[in-house]
């Protein structure tokens, strides 16, 4: 726990001293806050890692100098700003604030304990822990999906995951992101509770949205590389800057992160289009710091068609003219067995694809219809049924964006891949969003409006958090990452050109973990580009 705690340090400072460092040259925001400073420089690190990745493995030596000289430029101009910061002020921000400082240690114990638990998350096993060891030792590798489909899910969470592990315990220590981004943004929900300056409405929201993150942070899940985990983080941290109404280009700028971590997010960048189109006004304001939003998505596409050769892998539109192309049939089969398995998970999923809609529709209805995500959706379906008019007002458009952009998302999810964890965070974004607007407008004072959704929090916690929180029977080592990864036995084959390969030994096993590379479940038919040199590729071969 110590040794995670030393990681998230490192970072807070890494990423709020890149952030500063961006809004003081570009950005230039009136709004800037420790929170921002730490997402933009998430965002910096993202296009960095993702261009980086095309030149040399992430573990090289100098892609963590070049980092660090980032830093201690930025370091450089902030020393002007530190000298103005008198004693005083430091001290009154400390004991002003002193339930906010116990709200952080508990959040701190939660998510330390979270994140050092045994990883159990089967994609983390399946592909996860292999993208990050990919990224790490190699970069970015031509076909890469040839090898294993699962490879050319590109994400760029599991890039910055891969740049983690260079830092104090190589190897073991990438699965500490999600509940270092968790952390952060429940971090981040407690200031906006206990600022005196914030707005009503995001005080409200803050709170009836804390259960959701908090049950999120105190499951098996942290301990995890899920993709789906970050997406949660990340579009709270949007939905917050849309709320509190901060500069557009930083909007973007988020809303392009969210969308290079998983496709299925692709809601986030029409969100941030939205609002972009009622702020044309502010077009000078924003063009020169989204340039940062551009190079996330220009290196992630090209990320995309390195992978696999398809820029929005696995739809094999805007198909790539390269030589390492994978075969669109193998593209297509992943696709729908995607969608197959969120339909109707099982051995028979592929049954869904073709016997109609009512055929998967019963089993998955009856799978999901007592969550609290289909409770929050009913509700907030009614909600809006009967008080509508109120978020359709000229002055409440960002309000109308988050509504249309949870509307939208869970709409996809069901499209693409109906499984709740997909997308459950849009579900509760827009059930904290209704219930707020409706708690603001009571007809008392702002105090009461707080301590109504106080209750609600906290009748939720009770009742939803609690319940689901479990002491592992395992020593948490202070210093020790080892014992939180399953090792899974593996053998050795041997490819036609000579490479050697491991597979799990255990034939129904599909999981590698974290063993060395080559592994693979999926053995498919292919060549390396250059005999003996993996860096340059993977072919398939007909």
């Amino acid at each position: 726990m110590i040794l995670s705690l030393l990681h998230w340090v490192v970072l807070w400072v890494s990423l709020s001293l890149a952030g500063f460092l961006f809004n003081r040259l570009f950005l230039k925001s009136t709004k800037s806050s420790f929170f921002i400073y730490v997402w933009i420089g998430y965002a910096m690190l993202t296009a960095y890692l993702q261009i980086a990745s095309f030149f040399l493995p992430l573990n090289n030596f100098w892609v963590f100098v070049v980092w660090i000289l980032i830093d201690c430029f930025a370091l450089f101009l902030l020393t002007k700003k530190i000298k103005t910061l008198k004693f005083t002020d430091l001290k009154s921000l400390i004991f002003s604030n002193w339930k906010y400082l116990v709200f952080a240690f508990i959040t701190l114990v939660l998510g330390l304990y979270s994140s050092t638990r045994t990883v159990t998350w089967y994609d983390t096993y399946l592909y996860h822990f292999n993208m990050v060891a990919w990224n790490r030792d190699y970069g970015v590798v031509a076909g890469l999906a040839n090898f294993h489909d699962r490879l050319g899910f590109n994400s760029s969470f599991l890039v910055v995951a891969a740049f983690v592990e260079r830092f104090l315990n190589n190897g073991f220590s990438a699965f500490i992101v999600n509940g270092f981004l968790l952390v952060t943004v429940v971090l981040q929900l407690g200031w906006v509770l206990f600022n005196k300056n914030s707005h009503q409405f995001v005080k409200i929201f803050s709170l009836l949205i804390l259960p959701y993150v908090f049950f999120r942070l105190t499951s098996s899940e942290t301990a995890s590389l899920s993709t789906d985990l970050a997406i949660v983080s990340l579009s709270l941290v949007l939905v917050l800057a849309v709320l509190e109404k901060i500069d557009l280009s930083y909007i973007l700028i988020i809303a392009a992160l969210i969308f290079t971590i998983k496709l299925s997010a692709v809601m986030a960048l029409l969100l941030a289009l939205f609002l972009f189109l009622s702020n044309l006004k502010d077009l000078k304001k924003i063009l020169l710091p989204s340039i940062l939003a551009l190079l996330i998505l220009a290196s992630f596409f090209a990320r995309n068609i390195i992978l696999s050769g398809y820029p929005l892998f696995p739809s094999t539109l805007f198909a790539a003219n390269v030589f390492w192309r994978v075969p669109a049939s193998t593209v297509q089969f992943t696709s729908k067995a995607v969608t197959a398995w969120a339909r109707l998970p099982g051995m028979d999923c592929m049954s869904s694809l073709t016997n109609g809609f009512f055929y998967w529709m019963g089993p998955w209805w009856q799978l999901t219809k007592n969550t609290w995500e289909i409770k929050l959706f009913a509700l907030s379906a009614l909600l809006l049924f009967v008080f509508g008019k109120s978020f359709f007002k000229k002055n409440e458009i960002n309000l109308l964006g988050i509504v249309l952009f949870c509307l939208a998302s869970i709409l996809l999810m069901m499209f693409l891949a109906p499984d709740l964890r997909f997308g459950s965070i849009f579900f509760w974004i827009l059930g904290a969003v209704v219930l707020s607007k409706i708690i603001t407008k009571l007809p008392t004072k702002e105090i009461y409006q707080k301590n109504i959704a106080t209750l609600i929090c906290l009748f939720m916690i009770s009742f939803f958090v609690v319940p689901q929180f479990t002491i592992d029977a395992e020593n948490h080592h202070l210093f020790d990452y080892d014992n939180k990864i399953s090792s899974i036995e593996l053998s050795k084959t041997i490819m036609s050109d000579g490479t050697s390969i491991f597979e799990p030994s255990d034939v129904n096993q599909d999981r590698c973990g974290n063993q060395e590379l080559l592994c693979t479940h999926y053995n498919y038919k292919l060549k390396l580009i250059e005999k003996n040199n993996i860096k340059k590729g993977f072919v398939h071969a007909d």
